[in-house]
């Protein structure tokens, strides 16, 4: 509970409103400032991993964008584990997205769910910060 507290503060905050043609959502400390920069901000084109993931999704119906970097960062806080606190430095991108599309007539529901290789690559650098830290914590041990 302590752990928590200092982390969030006590309270966490969610937010949500209808921005255009968007839903937004923010949720955190600073929740309700970061809805007012996303309702005050021009609708432009994303960048990077989030331009693919959006052309992959070109014709479905919905499509989800989760970042798994920061959520694991979060748990990694709670942590007294020094392991942890690697992950929580390695402040890298885990993308994966969904996409829900139907055939129209209500019969058929596809839901896809997309692992991009850039996902693969950011827990390809946490578990590299892992063995770097086990390997550190374990030197000079061997054999005592």
């Amino acid at each position: 509970r302590e752990a928590m507290k200092k982390l969030l503060g006590g309270n966490i905050e969610v937010y949500a409103a209808v921005v255009g043609d968007r839903l937004a959502v923010t949720a955190g400390k600073d929740a309700r400032a970061q809805l007012v920069a996303l309702g005050a901000g021009k609708k432009g084109q994303p960048a990077g991993e989030a331009a693919q993931a959006l052309a992959g999704a070109k014709g479905r119906d919905s499509f989800g964008y989760l970042d798994l970097g920061p959520m694991l960062g979060f748990i990694a806080a709670l942590s007294d584990d020094p392991r942890a606190a690697m992950v929580g430095a390695t402040q890298t991108a885990i993308p994966i997205y969904a996409t829900l599309a139907n055939d129209g007539a209500g019969k058929i529901v596809t839901l896809e769910l997309t692992i991009p290789p850039a996902a693969f690559a950011g827990a390809g650098a946490v578990m590299q910060g892992l063995s770097g830290a086990a390997a550190g914590a374990g030197a000079g041990k061997v054999g005592k």
